[in-house]
Formats: structure tokens, C-alpha cells, sequence
């Protein structure tokens, strides 16, 4: 039972029609998660060299 209306090109977990503002979401999630990550590794390395 094969869907004829799915891309071949879709991820798995994307909704066969995802919204921007969802994909923007992710994007966001993501920039912030680098940030944070960013972040508390230069506050590690700057109290590991107090």
C-alpha cells in the first residue's frame, strides 16, 4: 500500500506539507542550541583558566 502523494525527497519526520514558520522554529532551535553550547563551553575554558 504504496502513498502516491509522498515525496521521495521528505524526511521521515517532516509533514508532507510543513508550514515555514515550523521550519524557521527548527532553525531557531537549533541556532539557539549552538549558542547555549557556545556559551557554557567558553564559561567552562574561562573558570577552568581562573
Amino acid at each position: 500500500m504504496e502513498h502516491p502523494t509522498r515525496q521521495p525527497e521528505a524526511s521521515p519526520h517532516a509533514w508532507p506539507e510543513s508550514p515555514p514558520s515550523l521550519l524557521m522554529a527548527s532553525a531557531w532551535v537549533r541556532v539557539a542550541g549552538a549558542l547555549m553550547l557556545a556559551a557554557a563551553l567558553w564559561l567552562a575554558v574561562g573558570w577552568a583558566l581562573k
